[in-house]
């Protein structure tokens, strides 16, 4: 079983350019601190809509077991509370299975059996 964990901020009026790179360094070292992340991509919002967040986080981890494992490492942790609450105003996030789309890619079938 794989699942995405997605992470969308939306950044503080004021935040500058120099404290968004520093975000991205300390991203770029959660694979390695962490240990737990398959897959991991993060990027600033194109502008391509009104709307839309600033930022996005995109992690693959094994297990849903891996989530809280992740999320309350403390490599996250510290990242959380020296890079993240002090620039970020909103936060959305969610947590699913890619197991029906690994399926379905597999098979050409959908959840209920039918082909797509």
């Amino acid at each position: 079983m794989s699942i995405t964990h997605i992470a969308m901020f939306r950044f503080r009026d004021g935040v500058t350019d120099d404290q968004i790179a520093k975000f991205e360094a300390e991203l770029a070292t959660m694979p390695e601190r962490t240990g737990c992340l398959q897959a991991y991509r993060y990027g600033r919002d194109l502008g391509a809509r009104d709307g839309n967040f600033d930022f996005g986080v995109v992690a693959e981890l094994g297990s849903a077991d891996e989530i809280d494992g992740y999320l309350d490492h403390p490599a996250h942790l510290e990242l959380v509370r020296d890079h993240v609450l002090h620039i970020v105003a909103e936060r959305k996030a969610v947590q699913f299975s890619t197991d029906a789309l690994e399926r379905h890619l597999r098979t050409g079938k959908t959840m209920e059996g039918r082909r797509a």
